[in-house]
């Protein structure tokens, strides 16, 4: 499903989906449609810091733009960045944040729709800021427990052709772990289809069917003179 997605925890070690669904559950990926448009590159997990662990300061969810540096403490605000089809920080960018009872917005929707997990036509709008920042508060309806239900809400860019990051929300029993992540442009084109085969030319196409015509004919003289 995270085929392509740099997945990483809180230190900036890369792990495996295996490690995000054992961590937080249920977590989904609604793929966009092919062409240009939004495509998820990376997850990052923000949670607290415990006891004994030493944090490694710097950027961590992506080589190019420092996001954020670790902190003792995890907000209870998501992330979401967004970053150009150069590498640089989109700014201004509509994203979209869900949940079951947000508010109708019909415009949000993604070129291939929701999963069917989600309810159609829902979403807040935020913007990303100077570093393609875009921050959603989380309150008490975030929480969830993992293995036991999916959290509440997911993410994409605004009525664009984006992948849908979902499951989305703070694990309960913690202060405010959750998931930090990263949308890219792509600026792929869709596959064309092939070519149709070209038309015969008229005059080549009648020359051939004369020149069978005359090979028929000489067959025919060969067998009436054998009968003769």
């Amino acid at each position: 499903m995270f085929d392509g997605v740099v997945i990483r925890d809180v230190f900036g070690i890369v792990r495996d989906e295996a490690w995000l669904l054992r961590e937080y559950g249920d977590v989904g990926l609604y793929r966009a449609a092919q062409g240009p448009g939004w495509r998820l590159l990376e997850i990052q997990e923000n949670r607290d810091i415990r006891d004994g662990e030493v944090p490694q300061p710097g950027p961590v969810l992506n080589t190019a733009e420092s996001v954020r540096r670790i902190a003792p403490l995890a907000a209870a605000t998501l992330i979401c960045k967004a970053l150009s089809a150069d590498g640089r920080p989109a700014v201004d960018l509509r994203i979209a944040w869900y949940w079951p009872d947000a508010p109708e917005d019909r415009a949000a929707m993604p070129v291939n729709g929701l999963p069917a997990e989600l309810r159609q036509n829902r979403a807040l709008v935020g913007y990303t800021n100077l570093n393609g920042d875009s921050g959603f508060a989380m309150g008490g309806g975030a929480y969830y427990t993992v293995g036991e239900e999916m959290a509440p809400h997911a993410c994409w860019v605004h009525g664009q052709n984006s992948d849908v990051l979902f499951g989305l929300g703070m694990r309960r029993g913690t202060n405010h772990d959750h998931l930090d992540f990263v949308f890219g442009q792509t600026a792929e084109e869709p596959p064309q289809p092939p070519e149709p085969p070209k038309p015969p030319n008229v005059d080549e196409f009648q020359a051939a069917v004369l020149a069978e015509l005359r090979d028929i004919k000489a067959l025919l003289a060969e067998i009436l003179d054998a009968s003769l």
